[in-house]
């Protein structure tokens, strides 16, 4: 049967469509659905609707439409039918935008837009709920007023156990609830005080203390309150929120004592996920910080006391698993973090916790253990298991693990003393070239103190322009004529001089600071072959090579970065390179290479720097629109005196002209390499035989005496 009307207010068509649709299947027409498109429409239908005696229970407006806002409508309405219910619908994000509403029209409640079906939902059924309860106590209350035959009817339906008793404790009345709830359904009055006061228990008590019975210390001119109740009802417990309020005569004497209980099972149940969700991780149920520096505290508090107990702290960190939300969204991501969780728990054994700290980083609290073998033998069980790919919607990734430990050998007092030193450690692995384990020395700290410095002056750096680039030639093998010029930067620091990339580009790609240096890098090296092309139109320069970082290949916007970049400096496509590493492609190759296809097709080479020293599958590299094949510097070096990085070059040749890519040999220092790789067929090389990574204007002057025409 119908129940009345709701009108829902909007000035966009689809909008209200998808409303009436939404409380169409929420109230299987129970409810009439009218539409209004304005703030006039909406009042003249309300109008329309009272006069016909037709009851409109609710109203949802939109706040923000042309002509009568939704403000104003929620306003004049408030004023004419005061007990209709108005939500207002608002894009606006800021409670101070609805106070004006809230204060003037009564507002029952706002929801934001767009908004959660599931909130809207619950706001609709709470609101007619409300509605509902409202006009039935409305009912009840003119029915007590007539008589204490209403009285008891009201005191039967309500959903509340009541009981009353009189001045000597003795109970005369319980309504339908609490004689179901006591276990008693005889008629009313027949419930005894010892039933209605003694089956309470509190904790593992047998009887609740009389003394502190809300019944009779209302009957002592208290008005109490207490929810740690519990009911023992057919071999279960119920918890019961249980009040007591005095009744007073004409005279001021106490003549009845009014109790009411209330099953509160599903507060209790609420408050117990409350606590559950202070004390763990949400996404991947494992222990939360919280409850890790609880477990930490308790494990120094017990080594404290005994000499023999030893334990280690974990800390790990995913190392590409920025990338991993980046490419591919947050929804992925959560989905790797549960699986690394599931991995990690996997390998431990005994007293041990793992913890979710927040974002990619997970503690371990290793406990029962011997020796610093014992702990180091579990790190090796997690890399192990970690090194596995990853299958996340049909991309297979790959996560580098990086383990900092610390042993309670050191004398650590304080749990975040564990957790700091396990931090620095866990740098140290990164350091040394992740998916590794570090444990913590003394030594560490001090590095520690001196890589922070170093990154503080890093951040400093860009804006006080101390960083420059440096050109080194890459010339044809055969002909000596520079072909190209790679950039490489260079740190001029005002006190410790020029910094070595090695010591300052990880901390870029760490902190993220890696993405506005590459942009101002490649912004840099294209004037300058913009320059070069310009001033030296006829020579056999053909160009800039840049490299380009795994965490800037896998930015949303690198595409636009790059087409943006080439449209200010004016320079063509076809005379940037950008150079990627083979650890950037097998991070995500799926990403990678649609990024990689799509700068191919506006003219841009590419090319695959250190080339060998990776992973260099084949099942991957036939993927990718690669141009060059750089030999790394490691096989160069030795490729006159060690056979193996012979063939391993030659190897890399054979493989690149097969798939027909050129090949760039780098680190050449000898005339002997040189001419081995002339040998090979190795078409381009660089390296300090010719000259090192010099600034424009010197590498300018290589171009004027270079006969490169």
């Amino acid at each position: 049967m119908n129940k009345g009307t709701i009108v829902c207010v909007d000035d966009e068509r689809l909008v209200l469509l998808s409303l009436r649709d939404q409380l169409t299947r929420l109230l299987n027409d129970e409810y009439q659905i009218e539409l209004a498109e304005s703030g006039e429409e909406a009042l003249e239908l309300c109008r329309e609707l009272f006069q016909a005696q037709v009851e409109v229970p609710l109203i949802i407006c939109d706040q923000i439409m042309p002509g009568m806002s939704g403000d104003e409508l929620l306003i004049q309405l408030h004023a004419q039918y005061p007990d209709m219910l108005k939500v207002l619908l608002t894009g606006q994000t800021r409670l101070e935008t609805v106070v004006n509403v809230i204060n003037s029209a009564s507002l029952y409640r706002y929801v934001a837009k767009p908004w959660d079906e599931t909130d809207l939902s619950l706001t609709v059924r709470e609101a007619l709920r409300s509605y509902s309860q409202a006009k039935q106590l409305i009912a009840q209350h003119a029915a007590i007023m007539q008589s204490e035959r209403r009285l008891r009817q009201f005191l039967e339906a309500i959903p509340v156990a009541v009981g009353v008793q009189d001045r000597w404790g003795r109970t005369y009345y319980t309504n339908r609830q609490a004689r179901q709830l006591l276990g008693n359904t005889h008629l009313p009055g027949t419930l005894d005080a010892s039933n209605f006061n003694l089956t309470f228990i509190a904790g593992t008590q047998n009887q609740y203390p009389a003394d502190r019975l809300p019944s009779l210390r209302a009957l002592r001119g208290e008005s109490v309150t207490i929810d740690d109740v519990e009911l023992e009802q057919s071999s279960r417990r119920i918890p019961l929120e249980v009040s007591g309020t005095p009744i007073y005569n004409n005279e001021g004497e106490i003549i009845y004592a009014i109790v009411t209980l209330q099953d509160i099972t599903e507060r209790k149940q609420a408050e117990e996920r409350l606590r559950y969700g202070a004390f763990h991780d949400t996404l991947t149920g494992l222990p939360n910080r919280a409850a890790f520096m609880s477990a930490l505290e308790a494990a120094i508090y017990e080594a404290r006391h005994h000499p023999n107990a030893h334990f280690a702290v974990f800390l790990l960190d995913l190392d590409s698993f920025k990338l991993v939300n980046d490419s591919l969204g947050h929804e992925q991501g959560d989905q790797l973090l549960k699986e690394v969780a599931q991995r990690l728990q996997a390998c431990l054994k005994g007293r041990s916790v793992l913890a979710r700290f927040g974002g990619d980083e997970f503690t371990i609290l290793l406990q029962d253990i011997n020796n610093l073998a014992d702990a180091t033998a579990v790190a090796d069980q997690i890399l192990a298991a970690m090194a596995q790919t990853f299958n996340l919607g049909g991309y297979e990734i790959f996560l580098n693990t990086s383990i900092g430990i610390v042993l309670n050998s050191y004398g650590t007092e304080q749990a975040e003393d564990f957790l700091r030193n396990a931090d620095i450690a866990m740098y140290r692995a990164k350091a040394e070239g992740k998916s590794r384990y570090s444990v913590f020395d003394l030594v560490m700290h001090d590095q520690v103190v001196q890589r922070l410095h170093l990154e503080t002056d890093l951040r400093l750096a860009i804006d006080r322009q101390e960083l420059r680039l440096h050109y080194q030639p890459i010339l044809g093998s055969v002909t000596q004529k520079i072909v190209g010029f790679e950039a490489l930067l260079r740190w001029a620091h005002p006190t410790r001089g020029m910094i070595p990339p090695t010591e300052f580009i990880p901390i870029a790609e760490e902190t993220g600071l890696i993405i506005p240096m590459g942009r101002w890098i490649l912004s840099e090296a294209c004037h300058q072959m913009q320059r070069w092309k310009a001033q030296f139109p006829d020579s056999s320069l053909q160009y800039m090579s840049v490299n380009l970082s795994a965490r800037e290949l896998l930015q949303p916007d690198i595409i636009d970065r790059i087409t943006q970049i080439l449209d200010q400096t004016q320079l063509d496509p076809s005379h940037l390179k950008l150079e990627v590493t083979e650890s950037s492609l097998i991070t995500n190759t799926e990403v990678a290479g649609d990024r990689l296809q799509q700068l191919s097709t506006t003219g841009i080479k590419l090319s695959l720097d250190d080339f060998g020293t990776g992973y260099s599958s084949l099942s991957y590299l036939h993927r990718f629109p690669v141009n060059h094949l750089k030999v790394d510097r490691s096989f160069v070096k030795d490729l006159c005196d060690n056979q193996e990085s012979l063939k391993i070059t030659e190897s890399i040749v054979v493989l690149a002209h097969s798939l027909n890519m050129k090949v760039i040999a780098e680190g050449v220092e000898k005339p002997s390499q040189l001419v081995q790789l002339q040998n090979l067929g190795c078409e381009y090389v660089q390296g300090f035989l010719f000259s090192p990574a010099v600034p424009a204007e010197q590498a300018t002057q290589m171009l004027l005496t270079n006969p490169c025409s």
